[in-house]
């Protein structure tokens, strides 16, 4: 009878060892299920983040295109008024030239520019 006490108090303390044990592995998985989620908490701040900068990268892009298209239009509304400018003061200076030509005779002793095309 003896012998079964001990075989049971035996098994009492390999019972107690493995509930211990048992105990142990599952505030591990506690732990790491919590470092998981952590984790992926993080893994989904980072891509947010990155998603955020390409969002604002794309935007600097887009504006700088814009102010590229602008800045060309703008250059080149300058550029067609002033062209116009100068014809209209050549076309003057044509009139002028004409008018002098006419009051004195024998000028221009050199020949007149050619106007800009």
């Amino acid at each position: 009878c003896r012998l079964l006490v001990e075989e049971l108090d035996a098994m009492e303390q390999q019972k107690e060892k493995l509930q211990s044990d048992l105990s142990s592995l599952a505030q591990q998985v506690e732990a790491g299920k919590r470092g998981l989620k952590e984790l992926k908490a993080r893994a989904d701040a980072a891509t947010k983040l990155r998603a955020d900068a390409e969002e604002a990268a794309d935007a600097r892009a887009e504006t700088k295109h814009a102010q590229r298209a602008q800045r060309a239009a703008t250059l080149q509304r300058v550029s067609g008024t002033l062209k116009e400018q100068l014809h209209q003061k050549l076309a003057l200076c044509s009139e002028l030239e004409a008018q002098l030509a006419a009051s004195a005779p024998g000028w221009p002793m050199v020949a007149p520019p050619e106007p800009f095309g």
